[in-house]
């Protein structure tokens, strides 16, 4: 699971945020067991593939080398997607190699996976680079292009407010701003990044993706945590060299999992009827996600509704 904080409106005397265990009478640990650092800015300089920042749909056509992430294939199937959501505002920066292909660069905000370059959106802004020209298409469907030469390795910065995108880049071209109803960008967003590099096209560099602003933080807690024994709250304090924040937010947790129910026994058979005794066998199967307690064996007579436990049938707890 993750955990998701609204940031202070002034981080400027908040130097982190501690994440404790806690129950109703008090904190478990006084060792937080997670630090957000303040600040949101997030940078991969994508030294190697981190799936806790981003997942790819399909693998094949996206590769690492020193310090880079390649894609070579088409923006539809070739494409990272971000773990990480954004809120509105934030500001979107990467560094990227000039590539003879038809879209050097994508980057994708909100919308959906399935679109080619082109193709239409279920919401969501694209900034992209085709052949020598910048495009930006907002969430209504409308798009504003410039055109622009880019060198071996440019800049390209996308800052989405409320309502409103900017397309600007290092190389000095003609910034592309398009407004559109704040409500068609509302709520947390996926950020997918890429390009549209077929056929002879080499592939398309990145050297590094960042991201700043963002009005919340968020932490995501690692596969196999195990919630401490009286684990009721997770508590969060700031934190500067000076000391904790006297202000702490709570928020309450759930112990959620799955039992997988045992495999009822198979094979029952009686042998050996008396008139005061009787053998009964069957044949054990998997515990699946329970612990064994005992057998329960129940009998009755011809003609009766009630099960009762017979004489010498209890407490066995012999596997």
């Amino acid at each position: 699971g993750a955990l998701t904080i609204a940031r202070a409106e002034d981080e400027r005397d908040i130097s982190q945020y501690l994440v404790f265990w806690a129950s109703s009478q008090g904190l478990l640990s006084s060792e937080p067991f997670a630090r957000m650092n303040s600040g949101s800015t997030f940078r991969d300089e994508f030294v190697r593939m981190d799936p806790s920042f981003w997942s790819a749909g399909s693998p094949q056509g996206i590769s690492y080398g020193v310090g880079f992430v390649r894609f070579q294939g088409s923006f539809a199937d070739t494409h990272l997607t971000s773990a990480r959501q954004l809120t509105v505002p934030f500001v979107i920066k990467a560094r990227v190699r000039k590539v003879t292909a038809f879209a050097g660069l994508v980057l994708q905000i909100g919308g959906g996976a399935e679109a080619g370059v082109l193709g239409p959106m279920q919401g969501g802004v694209r900034a992209a680079l085709i052949g020598n020209w910048k495009v930006l298409v907002t969430p209504e469907g409308g798009y504003e292009t410039a055109p622009c030469a880019f060198v071996a390795w440019y800049e390209v910065t996308v800052a989405v407010t409320q309502g409103q995108v900017t397309f600007s880049d290092s190389q000095g071209c003609l910034a592309l701003t398009r407004t559109f109803a704040p409500s068609m960008l509302e709520g947390p967003q996926q950020i997918r990044i890429g390009a549209d590099c077929t056929g002879s096209c080499e592939g398309s560099d990145w050297d590094w993706f960042e991201v700043s602003g963002d009005r919340y933080a968020t932490y995501n807690v690692p596969p196999g945590t195990v919630l401490p024994l009286g684990a009721t709250q997770l508590r969060v304090a700031t934190w500067n060299p000076v000391g904790e924040g006297s202000n702490v937010s709570v928020v309450s947790v759930e112990d959620t999992h799955l039992v997988i129910p045992a495999v009822a026994p198979s094979n029952v058979a009686i042998d050996g009827v008396a008139l005061d005794s009787v053998a009964v066998s069957w044949d054990r199967n998997a515990l699946q996600g329970c612990f064994f307690d005992s057998w329960q064996v129940l009998g009755r007579r011809v003609g009766d509704e009630e099960w009762l436990a017979p004489v010498g049938a209890s407490g066995l707890v012999d596997l």
